[in-house]
């Protein structure tokens, strides 16, 4: 009886653990789609690494990164691995913030810039953004950018999920 009962217990604990793993993974994935795809974008289009040249390992590392980071979202909605919803933008804006407070204080201890918190590359948007906004407002800036840049993705994958017409029927496939 006692063995039945453990059985019992740690069976539902395996399943509530599994599931809040899978809850997780669908998490980290949205935030890929969502955030972390137009970003990676604007990295390819608005490179930081070209005084490097183009043959360079970190350049080539670099392109070849970032277009993974474009490349993999997209199939992984192509297929239907995600499909991102916007009542989970919260994650994505705890998320951001997370990650600014981890990447800030990185920054700060190590007197870097990762994440163009501390100040944009030359000649890029979030140059023009500062120029806009001035120094004091630059960081709370690029947190309403990215909650706007959120909104849009979840437009653009809400009008492409509900059109697509690129994901295979499973039940004609052939065995």
């Amino acid at each position: 009886l006692v063995g039945e009962l453990f059985e019992k217990d740690a069976d539902n604990s395996l399943r509530h653990f599994t599931s809040n793993l899978l809850n997780e993974a669908d998490a980290l994935a949205e935030i890929s789609v969502i955030t972390l795809l137009p970003a990676a974008v604007c990295a390819c289009v608005f490179p930081d690494w070209t005084m490097y040249p183009i043959l360079n390992f970190y350049s080539l590392h670099a392109f070849v990164w970032h277009s993974l980071q474009v490349l993999f979202p997209i199939l992984c909605v192509m297929n239907g691995w995600i499909c991102p919803r916007v009542r989970n933008l919260w994650k994505n804006t705890v998320s951001l913030l997370a990650y600014g407070l981890v990447v800030g204080l990185i920054d700060w201890r190590f007197r870097c810039n990762y994440g163009f918190l501390k100040h944009p590359v030359q000649g890029t948007p979030l140059e023009w953004m500062l120029g806009v906004v001035g120094p004091k407002l630059y960081l709370l800036s690029l947190l309403v950018l990215a909650a706007v840049v959120n909104l849009g993705m979840y437009g653009v994958m809400h009008l492409i999920i509900d059109t697509k017409t690129w994901t295979r029927d499973s039940s004609k496939d052939e065995i």
